[in-house]
C-alpha cells in the first residue's frame, strides 16, 4: 500500500477504512513530558514519537470576564470564565432566576474563533490531522457548576430551574463545536466521564431523559457547519448501555475505551461497522504495570481484533502517571511498527 501522510491515515482509519498502517498517539501529560525529557532531552514527545496526531486547536481565550464575585466559588482570586473557582459557583441555586441571571462566558462569539483558519491550514500543510482541543460536554460542566452530588441530585428530583439550565449548557457546548467545525478541524473532540469502572455514573434511562439530546446538539451543530467533520467522544469507564445511543446521534469516534471496564474486542466485533476506536491501552492496568513482553502482547492484540479493517488509532486510554516505566513506553511504539501495517 502507497504510506499515507498521518493527516490520511488518522482520516482513514477514523472512517472505518484500512490505512497503510495503524496510526497510534499518546496523550499530553506532565508525566510524559518528563519522563521523555530525562530520557531524550527532547521538549515535544510528539515529534519524538512521531506521533499521528501531534497538535490540537483551541479557541481563545475571552474578552469579556464575568462578575463572579457574588458566587460562591469566587475568593478573591482568578476564577474561569464558567466562574469555577475554589467551589462549585451554582452550588446553592434554587429557581430559574438564579440561572438567567448567570455570567455565562461567551465561548461561541465569532472573534474566539478567527484565528483558527490560518493554524489549522499549516497543521494540515504538515500532513498532520486538525484535532479540536477537548472540549467536555454538557454533563461535566453541569456538575461543576452545581457540585456532582448536586447535580446527580437534580437528574432525580428535576427542580424547576433543571431543564433551563441543561438547555442554556448545551447550547454554549454546541457553539463551541460549531466554531471548531467551521473553522475546518478534521475531528471535534468532545465528550463526557460517564462511567465508573462497573457501572455508568446514572442509569442509562437518567442519560437519556436528561443528557442524550446535548449530545445531539453538539453533533447537530459541528455536522451542519462541516458535513464532513467527525466528532469523537470521549468517556472514562463503562459506557456500554449507551454505545448505541452515541452511534444514533452520530458520533464517529469512541476515545479512551477502557479494557479495564469493557471488552474492547467484543465492542468493535458489534460496533466496529458504525464506531471507530481511539485508545484501548490500559493505563491502569498494561502500561503502567506490565512488562515490555506485555506492551508488545496487548498492541498486537488490539491490532488483530479492534484495529481489524481500520476504525482503530492505538494509544493508551489516559495520560500516562507513575509508575509507568520508559521502557514500556518504548515498547508501545515498537509494537505499533512491528505488527502495525496492514
Amino acid at each position: 500500500m502507497v504510506s499515507m501522510t498521518k493527516r490520511e491515515r488518522v482520516l482513514c482509519a477514523f472512517s472505518r477504512k484500512t490505512p497503510d498502517k495503524v496510526p497510534c498517539w499518546i496523550q499530553p501529560g506532565s508525566y510524559l513530558s518528563k519522563i521523555v525529557k530525562e530520557n531524550t532531552g527532547s521538549d515535544n514527545p510528539a515529534e519524538y514519537f512521531d506521533m499521528d496526531i501531534q497538535q490540537f486547536i483551541y479557541y481563545g481565550p475571552t474578552k469579556h470576564q464575568g462578575d463572579f464575585s457574588k458566587y460562591p466559588s469566587w475568593d478573591g482570586k482568578h476564577v474561569n470564565e464558567w466562574g469555577q473557582g475554589g467551589c462549585p459557583p451554582m452550588k446553592d441555586f434554587y429557581n430559574s432566576d438564579e440561572v438567567y441571571k448567570y455570567p455565562f462566558p461567551d465561548v461561541g462569539a465569532p472573534y474566539r474563533y478567527e484565528h483558527l483558519p490560518e493554524i489549522i491550514e499549516k497543521i494540515k500543510g504538515k500532513g498532520l490531522p486538525a484535532v479540536s482541543g477537548y472540549e467536555c460536554g454538557s454533563f461535566e460542566h453541569l456538575w461543576a457548576l452545581r457540585g456532582m452530588d448536586n447535580f446527580l441530585v437534580d437528574l432525580l428530583e428535576e427542580p424547576e430551574f433543571l431543564k433551563l439550565l441543561i438547555e442554556k449548557v448545551s447550547d454554549l457546548k454546541a457553539q463551541i463545536a460549531e466554531g471548531y467545525a467551521k473553522a475546518g478541524v478534521d475531528i471535534v473532540w468532545t465528550g463526557d466521564d460517564l462511567g465508573s469502572e462497573i457501572s455508568m455514573l446514572m442509569s442509562p434511562e437518567v442519560w437519556r431523559k436528561h443528557l442524550k439530546s446535548c449530545v445531539k446538539k453538539i453533533v447537530e451543530s459541528a455536522k451542519k457547519a462541516n458535513p464532513d467533520v467527525l466528532v469523537a467522544f470521549h468517556s472514562d469507564g463503562y459506557i456500554e448501555p449507551i454505545i448505541p445511543d452515541l452511534i444514533e446521534l452520530g458520533i464517529d469516534i469512541l476515545q479512551a475505551v477502557q479494557p479495564e471496564c469493557m471488552d474492547v474486542a467484543k465492542l468493535k466485533e458489534d460496533y466496529g461497522d458504525r464506531l471507530s476506536f481511539w485508545g484501548t491501552m490500559g493505563t491502569q492496568t498494561t502500561m503502567a504495570f506490565g512488562t515490555p513482553e506485555d506492551v508488545e502482547m496487548v498492541v498486537r492484540e488490539r491490532i488483530m481484533t479492534v484495529g481489524k479493517g481500520g476504525g482503530l488509532c492505538i494509544g493508551p486510554t489516559h495520560t500516562l502517571e507513575p509508575p509507568t516505566p520508559w521502557e514500556n513506553i518504548i515498547a508501545f511504539f515498537e509494537a505499533v511498527d512491528a505488527f502495525g501495517e496492514y
